[in-house]
């Protein structure tokens, strides 16, 4: 749940998209890059610049929305999200929220087609399922739990299978044993 101190409003998320040329030189000369966002709420401009900056550098731009939508996106909203990223990386809930219910293979396939190159859908303990446009080819990752933390911290067994298929997190994207790097 989110707390907003403020009525949340457009000025409010403009002073959460800052200018990337606001950013420190060390953020700003990473080779890729991986952010929350709210799927409603993009900050295009942010991330169509980290884009760039990334494939200057042979990197990647990656998001994973925060929370669901209360209402699906505009297509031509959505379009333009998917468009400023490389990875777009929505658990399941969440991607219900932007593109309709449906199964893990027909959310990634309506992504896919609404102009995604490469999506990886976190499932919890059911892993992730990462496809790429690209190729058309298709992964499940398994979740890879770390049972000796789970014991000794129950509290993170929720947190470990909220990661599973987190393309920052190694699930995906070149990582873990998910897919390789390039084409996608």
């Amino acid at each position: 749940m989110q707390v907003w101190r403020s009525r949340e409003c457009d000025e409010l998320y403009a002073q959460l998209r800052p200018a990337f040329e606001l950013l420190p030189p060390s953020f700003q000369t990473s080779r890729s890059f991986h952010l929350g966002i709210h799927a409603a709420r993009p900050p295009l401009q942010l991330l169509r610049a980290l884009k760039r900056a990334a494939a200057a550098r042979g990197g990647r731009l990656s998001v994973e929305t925060y929370t669901a939508c209360d209402a699906p996106p505009p297509q031509q909203a959505l379009t333009e999200l998917l468009a400023a990223v490389d990875v777009f990386s929505p658990n399941a809930v969440e991607a219900e929220s932007v593109v309709g219910p449906g199964s893990a293979e027909q959310l990634v396939e309506r992504l896919l087609a609404a102009g995604a190159g490469l999506v990886a859908l976190r499932r919890g303990p059911e892993g992730a399922l990462v496809a790429c446009a690209a190729t058309g080819e298709a992964w499940q990752v398994s979740c890879a739990w770390q049972d000796h933390l789970c014991q000794r911290r129950p509290q993170r067994a929720a947190a470990a299978a909220a990661a599973c298929g987190n393309p920052a997190l190694g699930g995906g994207g070149g990582g873990g044993g998910g897919p390789p790097g390039p084409p996608c």
